[in-house]
């Protein structure tokens, strides 16, 4: 489109695309996103949806200095593996295949070591973005554009890297770089567990289509100081130590959800707006009335839940749910995962937990303490292996069951609600009555819940474009039909079949200029492609 009103007009036409191994990046206006994250945090890629071994994976950006001291974008990445699938040994050993290939022409993608073993410099061969990746035997795998990493027995041994100032880059061929390099990355995580090799996910990836504000910073530097590097040095192998992050200093008495990095969020959603699950829906509202009515309570000597679980197979609306009760009861979300408690320093993910649940005690406003993917930040662990990974979520998960009996009583403006896919991870200990007094399964939605999802997400797609005298959708839509077809489906996946539609039509209007609106045919079509994987 030419003129300037209509592309401000319709957003779509300012998609980026990257490519990398069949998967393909959709960058939602590279400017914007960018201008964004030169004031705040921002995180512009989240995703649990994936296949194991990947649980999830996310991609912030945000204002940092570069080596000259000028205004410079900061990248950092986590993809987070299933821990007792993944295997190190076998992601490292990618990597290094990848070195051997790295001087290959064809390769989008080029790999480099550094001084440590775990650590890997990739550079995207198109815009020059470079960044640096490491591994650790958690399952968990970083990406950042601005690092300083140091081995605290031998400080000449760096693995150094500072994001380039503001001014000098282009911001389209900037996050251009920085996807591809974060689906390389997906695709050697792909490959890391049963002996597997590298596996070419082959999706179609949205960045910044949703943005989120975040309070978290990236882990600019390690080793500032003598007094921050106080680790033991790791094992070394092939003569090379892995690194050694610097120790954060002590939190305060009461720390601040930010100081803590974690999220705080307001429910978007009413449980009217969530189809189906008439049932699971019915409970909370109970839920919410014993947390509002706390006078009636007391007058009947009841007492409220303190704890509740909800789980059931991915992509069935849990964490919407709990979006929904926390407008239900006029509270705030404390979205608490794995990456806000754990880290490779021994002790510290014990205090972390501790510090969340002291600063809940003193919390005076309706609060939702969320523990997203529950089980893994406290899942059952059969053996103690080395590194002190093991000992931390076992000290971990027995905090939390000293914190829990205790929580409720001492400040009644807090609800904890988990949220697992796996509930056999989690030990029956942790999930008795007394910590989670509701244990609520989400189903699957059935066909009359299927046909409510699809309705609303075409009611809001119809009220949202009223005032512009536009008409998304035809008049053939049967949404019985759609139920019908979409059999199996979950509340995501019904979800994703009309984000393909709207993304496939606007597309076509950004090519040709118009494009019919969208049919029962276009659904239909859309929903059997989704089941081939196309």
């Amino acid at each position: 489109m030419s003129d300037s009103r209509e592309r401000e007009a319709s957003p779509q036409a300012n998609i980026d695309y990257a490519e990398h191994n069949g998967s393909s990046a959709h960058i939602y206006d590279p400017v914007g996103l960018l201008e964004q994250a030169q004031s705040s945090p921002i995180r512009i890629f989240e995703k649990a949806d994936f296949a194991s071994p990947i649980e999830y994976a996310y991609l912030n950006l945000e204002p940092v200095e570069a080596r000259d001291g000028r205004p410079a974008l900061g990248v950092s990445g986590h993809v987070q593996l299933d821990r007792s699938r993944s295997d190190l040994s076998q992601l490292l050993k990618n990597f290094r295949t990848g070195l051997d290939k790295s001087s290959r022409k064809d390769r989008d993608i080029s790999v480099a070591p550094t001084n440590f073993i775990n650590c890997f410099l990739m550079v995207d061969n198109e815009s020059g973005f470079r960044s640096l990746i490491e591994f650790y035997s958690d399952g968990s795998i970083y990406l950042m554009n601005h690092r300083l990493g140091t081995n605290s027995a031998d400080k000449d041994s760096k693995a150094e890297l500072f994001a380039k100032p503001t001014a000098i880059i282009d911001e389209a061929a900037f996050l251009r770089g920085a996807t591809r390099v974060f689906m390389y990355s997906l695709d050697h995580a792909n490959g890391s567990t049963m002996r597997r090799k590298i596996v070419n996910l082959k999706r179609i990836y949205e960045f910044g289509k949703t943005v989120t504000p975040i309070k978290r910073t990236l882990l600019r530097t390690l080793n500032s100081t003598d007094q921050q590097n106080q680790a033991q040095k790791a094992p070394q192998r092939d003569s090379k130590a892995a690194p050694s992050p610097a120790k954060p200093s002590a939190a305060s008495a009461s720390p601040t959800p930010e100081q803590l990095g974690i999220d705080v969020v307001e429910g978007q959603v009413t449980l009217d707006e969530i189809g189906g699950l008439s049932d699971v829906k019915s409970r909370l509202r109970e839920i919410a009335t014993s947390f509002k009515e706390t006078e009636t309570m007391v007058k009947w000597g009841a007492e409220r839940p303190q704890g509740i679980l909800l789980y059931g197979e991915p992509g069935t609306g849990k964490n919407m749910l709990v979006e929904a009760l926390a407008n239900e009861i006029e509270a705030t979300i404390w979205s608490i995962q794995s990456s806000d408690i754990y880290n490779k320093w021994l002790g510290d993910s014990e205090q972390r937990i501790k510090d969340i649940f002291q600063r809940a005690r003193s919390i005076k406003v309706p609060t939702i303490l969320l523990f997203d993917e529950f089980d893994s930040i406290i899942g059952i662990t059969e053996e103690v292996g080395p590194g002190g990974g093991s000992q931390a979520r076992n000290a971990v998960a027995g905090i939390f069951k000293q914190e829990m009996n205790t929580l409720a009583d001492e400040n009644p403006n807090v609800l904890v609600v988990a949220i697992t896919n796996h509930l056999d991870r989690i030990d029956d200990a942790l999930t008795r009555s007394g910590r989670f007094d509701h244990r609520i399964y989400v189903p699957m939605p059935d066909e009359r819940a299927r046909s409510q999802i699809a309705s609303n997400i075409i009611g809001r797609v119809i009220l949202a474009s009223e005032t512009s005298g536009f008409s998304p959708y035809g008049g053939d839509i049967n949404t019985d039909e759609i139920a019908q077809a979409s059999e199996g489906m979950s509340g995501a996946d019904i979800a994703e079949v009309f984000r393909r539609i709207a993304l496939q039509k606007a597309m076509q209007e950004a090519r040709n200029g118009s494009t019919e609106p969208i049919g029962q045919f276009d659904i239909l079509k859309t929903i059997q492609d989704f089941r081939t994987g196309l």
